[in-house]
Formats: structure tokens, sequence, C-alpha cells
């Protein structure tokens, strides 16, 4: 089941862009919305280093990122589920009372008639 989408996937860029490239891109921000965020705040040399390292392990790895498909085993696992239920009700709802409480008195009184 995979999570929603709130942003560009950057799971490849290491192998589109290399190395040098995210560092420049790191170190200037060539995008309006990255330039507003980051005014006053540059990245130091150590932040940059780890975030190509973040993303060239994030690009090794993408093969075992992918998310997995639950579909059949969710539905075959609910339908156990509701069989199990269904099964436990029915086997408490064997001991309950089966007819009226007054069932006594009105055969009683049926009776005398």
């Amino acid at each position: 089941m995979g999570g929603g989408i709130l942003a560009k996937d950057l799971t490849l860029v290491f192998s589109r862009m290399g190395k040098q490239g995210i560092r420049a891109l790191l170190g200037s921000a060539p995008f309006p919305v990255m330039q507003a965020a980051y005014e006053g705040k540059v990245l130091t040399d150590d932040e940059v280093h780890v975030l190509v390292g973040f993303l060239q392990q994030a690009d090794r790895e993408h093969a075992f990122q992918q998310p997995g498909d639950y579909g059949w085993r969710m539905f075959f696992g609910g339908t156990g589920g509701v069989v199990v239920l269904l099964g436990f009700g029915s086997l408490v709802g064997r001991r309950r009372k089966k007819r009226s409480v007054n069932q006594d008195i009105y055969d009683r009184q049926v009776k005398s008639e």
C-alpha cells in the first residue's frame, strides 16, 4: 500500500545528476521556492556532503524500497477473519434463550382454557 505524493520523487536523482550535479544544486538555490525557503540560511559543506550521501544511498537501495502488493493477502485475511467471527458468534449463540421468557406462563394459561 503506497503512500501519498507530497513532493517530487528524489529516489533516482543521484543516477540522473551525479555527485557534482547535486553538490552544485544544493550549493546555490536555482529554484524560486528553494530561494525563498533558504534565504539567509546557506547549507554548510557538511550538510551538503550528508545530503549527497543520503541521496546516493537512496539511489543505490531504491529496488528495496518498492511498496508491497498486499491486495490478495488483505482480501483473504479479511474473509478468513469474517468466517472466524461468524463461527464464534454461532457457537456463542447456541446457548441463547430460544423462546420467550414468559413462554411457560403462556403455555400454562393456554392449557387451562
